[in-house]
């Protein structure tokens, strides 16, 4: 048996540690405080001068001095806003005395610079440090191939999980039905297998990373951790658990009965006005338009992810060819209209 790549147990002491260094209520101590002065020194001289300006340069570079920082602060188990703050504090004094030089030297006046905006330049690190955040967390397919395969397999079993849970708990404005999930489980053991080498193939990740692919949103996609620590695609997992509910709830329910008894539950609204009549009435014609959809209802999981992940309607349907017998007319002359509900 393949040995996992990420181990829950690796990705929850991950987590822990990064939770524990990014606390905003940090206290430095005299020893902490002298081991980033030192640190701080030894990056200025690999990024020869201001660390700020590393930050704020190309993002792949940037990305490598934060680096730099991140595996500082968990080496030393010292924070990494308190780092940062620091950092920020000593570029300042390093600029003030460049200002000061430039001064007695005659070169500016006083009144042409201004530099003295300490919290201005911590709130533009941070707010960058975001922007690094998010763009490092983008998957490298490429570099990394056997994880993010191992994150698009996580999907499916966390996708899976969720519908099972999600399910237990709806509760829908008219007869209950008992939902059957099955069909839609076994879609999602279809679609794990299908996409099985998708990352580690070569030719077919080339077709990923090159936008020729109907899954290359995963390329852009946020990853998360889940609750039970285990890495998965954020969005596409998302999608998937929606548009997979929403066509086992399609499955289950007679169509015909279900728009009967939402159009009595509407009548009685609007001869017995309460405060809320209103918003019932409205949800109950939208639960009615869902459930008119039941004849598509296996075009509908590929309605969802397009809305979603901002796929095209080709893309979708290519999607849809890959996994399950389509009628492509059908499919595009149906797409537009089918009324979706987050579930």
């Amino acid at each position: 048996m393949k040995k996992k790549i990420t181990t829950p147990e690796k990705i929850k002491a991950y987590k822990e540690k990064m939770d524990e260094l990014t606390k905003t209520d940090y206290e430095l101590t005299d020893e902490q405080i002298k081991l980033i002065v030192d640190f701080i020194e030894v990056l200025r001289a690999k990024n020869n001068g201001l660390i700020f300006d590393s930050i704020f340069t190309e993002d792949e570079k940037a990305v490598n001095t934060l680096n730099d920082i991140f595996i500082f602060c968990m080496r030393k188990d010292i924070s990494l806003e308190g780092t940062l703050s620091l950092l920020v504090h000593w570029d300042v004094i390093v600029m003030k005395r460049i200002r000061e030089k430039l001064i007695s030297d005659g070169i500016i006046n006083v009144e042409d610079t201004h530099l003295e905006y300490e919290h201005d330049m911590e709130k533009e690190l941070f707010d960058r440090i975001h922007e690094l955040f998010e763009y490092s967390f983008r998957p490298k397919l490429n570099k990394y191939s056997d994880l993010y395969q191992e994150v698009l397999n996580n999907s499916y079993d966390e996708a899976i999980k969720r519908i099972n849970n999600k399910i237990n708990d709806i509760h829908l404005p008219f007869n209950q039905y008992k939902i059957n999930q099955s069909e839609v489980i076994e879609n999602l053991e279809h679609e794990k297998n299908t996409f099985n080498d998708l990352i580690t193939n070569n030719m077919k990740r080339s077709k990923l990373i090159g936008n020729n692919h109907f899954l290359s949103h995963l390329v852009n996609d946020d990853i998360e951790i889940t609750d039970d620590y285990n890495i998965v695609f954020k969005g596409h997992t998302e999608s998937l658990v929606i548009g997979y509910t929403s066509k086992a709830i399609l499955l289950s329910i007679d169509k015909n009965i279900v728009i009967r008894e939402l159009k009595t539950k509407i009548k009685i609204l609007t001869d017995f006005r309460q405060e809320e009549s209103d918003i019932l009435i409205e949800y109950s014609k939208t639960l009615i338009e869902f459930a008119q959809t039941k004849r598509y209802a296996n075009y509908i999981p590929f309605k969802i992810i397009a809305k979603r992940m901002n796929l095209t309607k080709n893309v979708a349907k290519n999607y849809a060819k890959a996994l399950i017998q389509i009628n492509e007319k059908s499919f595009k002359d149906r797409f537009d209209e089918l009324n979706t509900l987050e579930f």
